[in-house]
């Protein structure tokens, strides 16, 4: 009887277009240019070569397609081969809508080096409840992933970094990080769950925590620490953080300044403790 409503809050899970839970239905349907409200004859997925998706947002789309109160009957094997499913799916709809010229590589990263990499970030932790149980039931639907996928698409796995993959890419990720990778590619833009939304680098300020309100700032390895996304990086305190927000306003910033302007306006700042701490987030 459990496995039986298991797979009735599955099926019946929130679907788009394309038989995927409806966040990821909503991103693939923009990138093949049929999403109702924005409809085009020339889609994102005929002018791109690469089309990389994070399981681990499959992974979230899916169970933030089922209602809350049906969620207590997830278990990760089911979670498992419905992922399997959606692969498959995405494989033959970017197929059929890019004529073969788009290839589509799901991923994985385990961030394992977060600590050591990021010495100087606060990472965020789960602490309540909730947030256990995502976590959890993420860690071992991915666990069971890799067997569902053995005949079928394959996962590949990262620590954090990607390979040198060139090309015109599109990506479909909840975690603001692999985005840092864009310079792994010849172009990337961000294709958004939930809104399907299609993203330049320039527009990728929104994914930092309260992003919509931090207009003035780039999106790059400092600012991602510096004020967090809400999913690896908890926001340093507020008063730092007000401090580099004001040298932005002041010396006007956008998503387009660089590592270098950013260092030069902290330093005429003439706080030695924010510009150190501003260097060592930007220091590979």
């Amino acid at each position: 009887m459990a496995d039986q409503r298991v797979w009735a809050v599955l099926s019946d899970r929130a679907q788009g277009q394309f038989p995927l839970s409806i966040p990821t239905s909503l991103a693939i349907e923009s990138a093949c240019g049929i999403l109702p409200e924005a409809p085009t004859e020339a889609p994102e997925v005929k002018r791109r070569t690469l089309l990389m998706v994070n399981v681990r947002t499959l992974v979230r789309n899916l169970i933030g397609s089922i209602e809350t109160d049906n969620r207590r009957w997830l278990e990760p094997y089911s979670m498992a081969e419905v992922i399997a499913n959606e692969m498959r799916t995405i494989e033959q709809v970017i197929a059929e809508h890019s004529d073969g010229r788009c290839a589509v590589l799901f991923y994985q990263c385990t961030y394992s080096d977060l600590l050591r990499e990021f010495s100087r970030a606060i990472i965020k932790t789960p602490n309540t409840p909730s947030q256990q149980w995502h976590q959890d039931t993420e860690r071992n639907t991915l666990k069971a992933l890799t067997k569902e996928t053995a005949q079928g698409a394959s996962v590949t796995t990262y620590t954090r970094n990607f390979p040198d993959l060139g090309g015109d890419a599109m990506i479909i990720t909840h975690y603001p990080l692999d985005l840092l990778q864009r310079y792994r590619f010849q172009s990337l833009v961000l294709l958004e769950s939930h809104t399907g939304a299609i993203k330049p680098p320039v527009m990728w300020n929104t994914k930092l925590y309260n992003g919509r309100e931090l207009e003035l700032l780039p999106f790059d390895r400092m600012t991602l620490q510096m004020f967090g996304d809400g999913v690896l990086f908890t926001p340093m305190p507020i008063k730092i953080r007000k401090r580099v927000y004001g040298i932005a306003v002041k010396t006007q910033w956008t998503p387009i300044t660089t590592e270098a302007y950013v260092i030069s306006c902290v330093e005429n700042n003439h706080d030695p403790a924010l510009t150190v701490l501003v260097k060592d987030l930007y220091r590979k």
